[in-house]
Parts: structure tokens; sequence; C-alpha cells
């Protein structure tokens, strides 16, 4: 049985419960779009393993800052909106962003290498 779907929704559902509505920051938002490129990414062809587990370091990841971010975020409220905005990209538009989100992912991964480095 693969844990991978179960572990996303788990995080998800618990990102995602109810809280006060509010405003939200453009980085909050960015946070939570990734997280999806993240979520979605992990979805992919079980026969792709090495993709998938970066789609779900990726996912975990910006779960996590999204958490630190704002604990009251309230995903639901933004869910269908964001993954709506997701799936309306062009191609060009789509690719442009999983790369960002995979740049800044890739960045938090150097940092950790260098601070193993001293």
């Amino acid at each position: 049985m693969r844990r991978t779907p179960f572990l996303l929704a788990l995080a998800a559902a618990a990102l995602i419960s109810s809280s006060p509505a509010q405003a939200q920051s453009a980085k909050t938002l960015e946070d939570f779009r990734c997280a999806l490129v993240g979520i979605i990414g992990s979805t992919g062809d079980e026969d792709e393993d090495d993709g998938e587990n970066t789609s779900v370091m990726l996912a975990m990841y910006f779960l996590g800052r999204l958490d630190a971010r704002d604990p009251n975020f309230d995903g639901k409220r933004h869910l269908q909106r964001e993954f709506t905005k997701l799936l309306d990209l062009d191609e060009d538009d789509l690719e442009k962003t999983t790369r960002g989100c995979y740049d800044l992912y890739q960045k938090s991964q150097d940092r950790l290498d260098e601070w193993a480095e001293d």
C-alpha cells in the first residue's frame, strides 16, 4: 500500500482546517500554490518514483512554510480558486510557476548542504 497519497491528504487536511477568514499575503498564497504543485506532481505515474519523491518533498516543504507563516491559514477557502488558477495557466506559465517552486525548494536544500559542510 502506498503511503504517499495518505500522508499528503493527512497533511493537507490538517492545514486546511477551518479558521477565521482573513486577507492573505501574496507570499502566503505563493506557498499554497507551490504546495499544490507538489501535491499534483506526487499523484503522477508510480514508475516515476524519483520525481514523485521530489514532489512529495516539495509539497511538505511548502506546507511547512505555509504553516510557519500563517498557522491559521484557511486553505479550504482558497483551494478551489488556486487549483483552478493552476489549471488555467498555459503551458509556459505553468512551467514557469512549477520551476519557481522547485527553485525555492532547491535553495533550501542548498542551504542545508552548506550547513552540513561546516
